[in-house]
């Protein structure tokens, strides 16, 4: 429905929903970034690094054993009278030694920081995932409709959590809702463009000087600490 009526299903996210899951438009974003069949290729490349893992163990375990077994050996041998010949060290002079020593520099070469496999994979992913929303139009629109839907249903679920609400009207929308930092939200920025909505600048002062990767920041924290938090603990979520 995306290729042929991008805006008719944008717009129709609410009737959508109705017989749907709220998690089927987060997975869709997710999906026209990476393609149709992103989430089997995971599950299968998650499969054989589990078959991996599982081989690996049992490699290690064989090889404790036989290292185990070789010690039993050694020690049976020593306690037989056996002699077993030890390799002789090379002894160093103290001159050859001090001749050795690295001179002391004055001023230490700064180090760097190696950037992780992790940091770089969330580069990427956001990169990636700039350049789609920027690139493709049909997509800027619906993630924006998908954002500002899921912002509405997490609006009125708090409302129905503070005092005089009915907690038993709280939807799903906190379940489905990507956590910020995860695989979806990394991939799709979907939880900053929710955040943004829930608290636009202009709702408080303290955001008018912010650069906009500390207002992002903030904004996300909030979305975390203050909406996602207390509302999957209604829920009785992890």
């Amino acid at each position: 429905m995306h290729e042929r009526h991008p805006k008719t299903l944008a717009c129709n996210l609410p009737a959508l929903a109705e017989f749907g899951y709220l998690k089927d438009f987060p997975d869709l974003l997710y999906r026209l970034i990476h393609g149709a069949d992103t989430r089997k290729l995971y599950m299968a490349k998650a499969e054989t690094q589990k078959i991996r893992r599982k081989v690996a163990e049992v490699r290690a375990a064989r090889l404790a054993g036989k290292k185990r077994t070789h010690g039993q050996t050694v020690e049976r041998s020593s306690e037989s009278g056996a002699v077993v010949p030890a390799a002789a060290a090379p002894m160093e002079t103290e001159e050859a030694a001090v001749e050795k020593k690295p001179e002391a520099t004055d001023v230490a070469a700064p180090k760097e920081i190696p950037m992780t496999k992790e940091v770089r994979k969330a580069a990427m992913l956001a990169v990636q995932s700039l350049e789609t929303y920027y690139g493709n139009g049909a997509y800027r629109f619906l993630l924006d409709c998908v954002a500002q839907f899921f912002a509405d249903l997490l609006a009125s679920d708090l409302e129905q959590l503070a005092p005089g609400g009915r907690k038993t009207k709280i939807g799903l929308a906190a379940k489905w809702c990507p956590t910020p930092g995860s695989s979806f939200d990394r991939t799709t920025l979907l939880c900053e463009a929710m955040a943004r909505r829930l608290f636009p600048r202009d709702s408080s002062p303290d955001y008018s000087d912010l650069s906009e990767e500390h207002y992002a920041y903030q904004v996300l924290h909030r979305l975390r600490r203050e909406v996602l938090v207390p509302l999957r603990k209604v829920l009785e979520l992890p």
